[in-house]
């Protein structure tokens, strides 16, 4: 009789789903109010979106099935609070995943070498042809990236020297020529690793920008001083862009008339630069 009793109190199956599947999609909504808030909803996407929805749609099964084998449960609170633990873990264990992810790296000081020229050291074609040109869209996040982001609330940090802006790709490969050649520099090499320069071309404003991609913030600050310590002839130290992976696409788009280009003497005296610090 007992049994009986219990059985016609406790809730139907999909009673307990829905509970269930509601407490385990609450945590959502403080994810949502947090890391997701910018790291997702900020740079919107149909695939994000997507990725987003099937987290939830996950979510939702994990706790509806768990408050499913409670088939004797008959208070709607118990079940909602069955739902919520049931993946709580997991949600939590995304959650700081992505904000270790999405925090800007931090970095010791790194100091600075000392202003010094000699003798000039042109740029070799061999350098100049292996830098890579692509188009500007080539920042945008691809198809895994915006999945990763939607399902994980995951955009990196990126930090983005922008060293000039060139009305030609002849001139936009001799610059980030003499750029590689610098940062192969053991000064530079031994504060931290520099990636080879590459060209983002502008179809609409017909530009050819040189940018060197850091991961750290500190970094990339570290580096255009040093650009600006080798190129005194410059108006102003290589602008740096602190962005994210999913708005770095935007972030340069916006801003490539305000960089100038290079002349002969910059990339003159960035090669004397180099020649100092090699002796």
């Amino acid at each position: 009789m007992s049994a009986t009793s219990i059985d016609a109190t406790s809730l139907k199956s999909w009673e307990r789903w829905i509970y269930g599947g509601l407490g385990a999609m609450a945590p959502l909504a403080v994810v949502g109010a947090t890391t997701d808030t910018v790291a997702v909803f900020s740079t919107i996407t149909l695939v994000v979106a997507l990725a987003w929805g099937v987290k939830c749609v996950i979510l939702f099964a994990i706790g509806g099935f768990v408050a499913f084998l409670h088939k004797t449960e008959a208070d709607t609170w118990k079940c909602f609070v069955i739902g919520i633990s049931a993946p709580a873990l997991i949600t939590t264990g995304l959650s700081g995943t992505a904000a270790r992810i999405n925090a800007p790296a931090s970095s010791a000081e790194i100091s600075l070498f000392s202003r010094a020229y000699a003798a000039p050291n042109p740029e070799t074609d061999a350098v100049a042809k292996r830098i890579k040109v692509v188009p500007i869209a080539g920042l945008k996040e691809g198809v895994a990236e915006q999945i990763k982001r939607g399902l994980f609330g995951v955009d990196p940090p990126i930090s983005l020297v922008v060293v000039s802006a060139e009305a030609s790709e002849s001139a936009a490969r001799t610059v980030a020529a003499a750029v590689a050649l610098y940062s192969e520099c053991p000064t530079v090499t031994r504060n931290f690793k520099v990636a080879n320069p590459i060209i983002y071309s502008d179809s609409q404003s017909r530009r050819f920008v040189v940018v060197v991609q850091f991961s750290d913030r500190n970094e990339a600050g570290a580096y255009s001083r040093m650009l600006d310590r080798a190129t005194p002839t410059r108006d102003a130290a290589p602008a740096v862009l602190f962005t994210t992976q999913a708005k770095a696409n935007q972030a340069l788009l916006s801003r490539i008339a305000d960089y100038p280009p290079w002349d002969d003497a910059i990339v003159d005296s960035l090669s004397k630069a180099r020649e100092t610090c090699k002796a």
